[in-house]
């Protein structure tokens, strides 16, 4: 039974149809499953931008949680810190890859823990006004985990500055990927 939702957890990934707003496209969106008393959740996905023009995500929001904010990790002082970021650049013709350990969508005070097998949308705020709608497949707590830089537990992270500005996310802040094929 365990193998047969794995496969269709990772079928839905495949099968979940990509998002676009105007020139930005989100595809291959997931969330992974929480305890049922956790607090906090995140979303991942690859934002491409398929225009001459950088663009920004500058804000994000959900039924599923109380508050929804753009984060990132950075590494301070050898120890790995969550942090909010105003916006997440996609410059024109490029593409970010929101991972685990890296930029992400979070979820702060979840309404209901999240569950293997169901979704949920995910709007993304573009700088130029626009919406991009995501619909976020929930994995198993461990999907995508080779992606990340070690099992880290958003709860065990230093939440100090999230409620400032934080810092700007760029593509030579060493947070997140970034590609431009245009270079």
């Amino acid at each position: 039974m365990k193998r047969l939702l794995r496969a269709a957890a990772g079928l839905a990934v495949l099968i979940a149809s990509p998002a676009l707003a105007g020139d930005i496209l989100a595809m291959h969106a997931f969330s992974r499953a929480t305890a049922p008393k956790a607090p906090n959740g995140a979303a991942f996905m690859v934002l491409m931008n398929q225009g001459n023009e950088d663009l920004a995500v500058v804000a994000a929001s959900s039924d599923v949680a109380e508050r929804v904010e753009l984060h990132t990790h950075l590494k301070e002082d050898g120890v790995m810190k969550m942090r909010q970021v105003p916006q997440i650049d996609v410059p024109a013709g490029g593409e970010v890859v929101l991972q685990p350990g890296s930029y992400h969508v979070m979820f702060l005070g979840l309404h209901a823990p999240l569950k293997q097998g169901e979704s949920f949308e995910v709007r993304l705020e573009l700088q130029n006004g626009e919406t991009v709608t995501v619909d976020v497949p929930i994995q198993s707590a461990g999907a995508m985990m080779e992606m990340n830089h070690g099992d880290m537990d958003h709860g065990d992270m230093d939440h100090s500055s999230m409620s400032g500005s934080g810092t700007k996310a760029n593509a030579n802040n060493g947070s997140g990927t970034k590609k431009n094929d245009s270079n």
